[in-house]
């Protein structure tokens, strides 16, 4: 005869096995709920696109402020039209020899990243598109700076010292970097909404310029 299993052991065996097949009919039965909580809410939210612009105080560059807030079933869209006007005021505002730049921090990571685009509005379109679409950008803060060709990126940013999370660390670098024109952008998955905040730099003669372009997008989004 073999040796008899000690009296706890099926105890903990079947209490094991209560508590999975408990937690599994607690699973099944809240899942109708939190699919009903995300349709009441998508229901709420609505299907519109809801766009707002404004010029904030000046400081050493105009400043243009765009936020874009859209339904997650509109996301796609949204971000797509974004990009479109972004990539229009390259376009505008473009001189011969200038070189689109990337600057933002990974969480928990000790130095910035410094990516060198390239000097076509192309190129920049397919990076914003990488960085708007890339769940893990949703925590860090973008600095896209324009310089001219034969300015190094490296040269006017310290990848150690500079955090872009920081709320005056963007400003500060515009005044040493002296950029023709920049952008501070970020997103984020809300709720029912994906909301996109873009702040744009530039002279104050090139806002009347720009100004256009964004009040399109409003209207293209609001369209539907």
């Amino acid at each position: 005869m073999g040796r008899p299993l000690s009296p706890g052991r099926p105890l903990r065996q079947r209490g094991g096995c209560l508590r999975v097949a408990l937690g599994s009919v607690l699973l099944v039965m809240l899942a109708p709920a939190a699919a009903l909580v995300r349709w009441w809410r998508r229901r709420r939210r609505g299907n519109d696109v809801k766009v707002w612009r404004r010029e904030p105080e000046r400081a050493t560059l105009a400043g243009l402020e765009l936020t874009v807030d859209a339904p997650l079933a509109r996301e796609v869209e949204a971000r797509t039209a974004l990009i479109d006007a972004l990539v229009r005021v390259a376009e505008e505002l473009r001189r011969p020899d200038d070189v689109y730049h990337l600057v933002f921090r990974r969480p928990s990571e000790p130095e910035a990243d410094l990516v060198a685009i390239g000097p076509q509005p192309q190129e920049l379109a397919q990076r914003l598109s990488i960085v708007f679409s890339h769940r893990a950008s949703q925590a860090c803060t973008q600095l896209w700076l324009t310089l001219p060709r034969g300015v190094h990126l490296a040269e006017v940013v310290d990848p150690v010292a500079f955090d872009p999370e920081q709320s005056v660390a963007a400003a500060d670098l515009m005044l040493t970097a002296s950029p023709r024109w920049a952008m501070v952008s970020s997103f984020a998955r809300t709720g029912p909404s994906v909301v996109y905040r873009v702040r744009l730099h530039m002279s104050p003669p090139e806002v009347d310029a720009v100004n256009p372009i964004l009040a399109r997008l409003s209207e293209v989004l609001s369209a539907r």
